[in-house]
C-alpha cells in the first residue's frame, strides 16, 4: 500500500460514511494487511515455542521424577503434574496428596497401584471403597479408617493383627460377641465400651458384675435374668431402673415387690401370681384386684378362702377344684352330691351362677 496515499483514520471514517470507493478500497486494503500481520506475529510465536524445552515427565523413572519433583516444587497444581505426563506413582513421590490425585481425576484403584496409602479417608474416600480397591486391614489402618471396617468386610483377625485398639474394633462395627471370639477378656471389653451385646455374647449377670459393670449398664446390656442369685437386691433393681414385670422376671417374689411399695394392681400389672398369699395379701384382696379364681388357686390359696371372698361354686369348678374342696369349703347344694355331677357342672343349666346353699344367683 502506497503510505502517500493513505488517508487519516478520521478522514477514511467520514469517506466511508459518506459512500466514498476510495475511502471503501482503502480500509479493505488496510484489513488485508492486519490479517497478514496478525498471522505472521502466530508464525513466529509457534516457532519460539517450538525452540523451548517441553515440560513433560517423559523419559526414565528417575527423570520423571525429578520433573515431578520440581513442579511440585514450583507451586504446580497435582493436575497441571498430570498433564504434563507424569505417571501416578511419581505424583506421589513428590508429595502430592491423596486428595489432590483425588482432584485430578486419578481413580482409586489406580491410587492403590500407585502405592497410595497414607490420607485416603482424608480424601473422602470410605473404607468400603478401599476394601473395593484391594487394601489391606493394615494399608486400612494407616490411611486413618476406623468407622464401617466391619461392613466393608475386613476380618477381626486381621483387624486385630493390623494394631486397632479394641475401642476402635467397637468403633468400626465388631459387637461384643466378636471382640470375645477373637480372645480379649472382659475386663478389656468392658475398658473399651462395650456394654450391649454383653448377653448375646454369651457372659452372665455375675460376670459382668465381677468385671465392674453399674447395674444400670447390666439392665442397658439386656440382663434380667439372674440379677438375685447375682446378690443385687430388689431395691437395687428398682433405682437402676428395672420395671417390675422385669424385677418378677429376676426372680423376685411377691413379697419383694410388696415390700417396695407396690400397690396390690401393680403387682397384677407385673404378672404376679405365686407369692401372693405368702406375701400377706388375702384372697378378697386379690379378687378385688381383679384376680380370676384359677389365679388365685395358682397362688396357694383354698377353696374356702375363695369362697370367703366372694368366688362362687361355678369359679372354683373351673379354677381346678374338686368336689371334696368345694364340700370343705361348704357346698350345701343337695343336686350337688357327688363327684360326677360336680364334674359336668359346666355343662347345661349347671352353667347358670348358683352360690353355695344351691341358690341361683342373677
Amino acid at each position: 500500500m502506497n503510505h502517500a496515499e493513505r488517508l487519516p483514520t478520521r478522514q477514511l471514517a467520514v469517506g466511508i460514511e459518506a459512500g466514498d470507493p476510495a475511502s471503501v478500497r482503502q480500509l479493505v486494503t488496510r484489513l488485508v494487511w492486519l490479517e497478514d500481520a496478525v498471522q505472521s506475529l502466530q508464525n513466529e510465536l509457534a516457532e519460539l515455542r517450538a525452540s523451548q524445552p517441553k515440560v513433560t515427565c517423559s523419559g526414565s523413572p528417575d527423570a520423571a521424577d525429578d520433573k515431578c519433583n520440581e513442579m511440585k516444587a514450583a507451586g504446580e497444581a497435582c493436575a497441571v503434574a498430570k498433564r504434563a505426563g507424569c505417571g501416578l506413582t511419581s505424583i506421589r513421590k513428590a508429595g502430592y496428596t491423596a486428595t489432590e490425585a483425588r482432584a485430578a481425576g486419578f481413580t482409586l484403584a489406580e491410587m492403590e497401584d500407585a502405592g497410595y496409602v497414607e490420607g485416603l479417608m482424608a480424601a473422602g474416600y470410605t473404607a468400603q471403597e478401599a476394601k473395593e480397591a484391594g487394601y489391606s486391614s493394615s494399608e486400612a489402618k494407616i490411611a486413618g479408617f476406623v468407622n464401617g471396617l466391619q461392613q466393608a468386610g475386613y476380618q477381626l483377625p486381621d483387624v486385630k493383627a493390623a494394631g486397632y485398639t479394641l475401642e476402635e474394633i467397637r468403633t468400626a462395627g465388631y459387637s461384643c460377641g466378636d471382640a470375645k471370639e477373637v480372645g480379649y477378656p472382659l475386663e478389656e471389653i468392658k475398658a473399651a465400651g462395650y456394654v450391649g451385646g454383653l448377653k448375646a455374647a454369651g457372659y452372665a449377670v455375675n460376670d459382668a458384675k465381677e468385671v465392674g459393670y453399674t447395674l444400670e449398664e447390666i439392665r442397658t446390656a439386656g440382663f434380667v435374668e439372674g440379677l438375685k442369685a447375682a446378690g443385687y437386691s430388689a431395691s437395687d433393681a428398682k433405682e437402676a431402673g428395672y420395671t417390675l414385670k422385669e424385677i418378677r422376671m429376676a426372680g423376685y417374689s411377691c413379697s419383694d415387690a410388696k415390700e417396695l411399695g407396690h400397690t396390690l394392681q401393680e403387682i397384677k400389672q407385673a404378672g404376679y401370681v405365686k407369692g401372693l398369699k405368702q406375701a400377706g395379701l388375702t384372697c378378697a384382696e386379690a379378687k378385688q384386684a381383679g384376680y380370676t379364681c384359677a389365679e388365685a388357686k395358682q397362688a396357694g390359696y383354698t377353696c374356702a378362702e375363695a369362697k370367703q371372698a366372694g368366688y362362687m361354686p361355678l369359679d372354683c369348678k373351673r379354677a381346678g377344684f374338686s368336689f371334696k374342696d368345694a364340700c370343705a369349703a361348704g357346698l350345701r347344694w343337695s343336686y350337688m352330691d357327688n363327684e360326677d355331677k360336680w364334674n359336668s357342672f359346666v355343662n347345661g343349666l349347671e352353667a347358670m351362677p348358683v352360690d353355695w346353699e344351691g341358690n341361683r344367683v342373677w
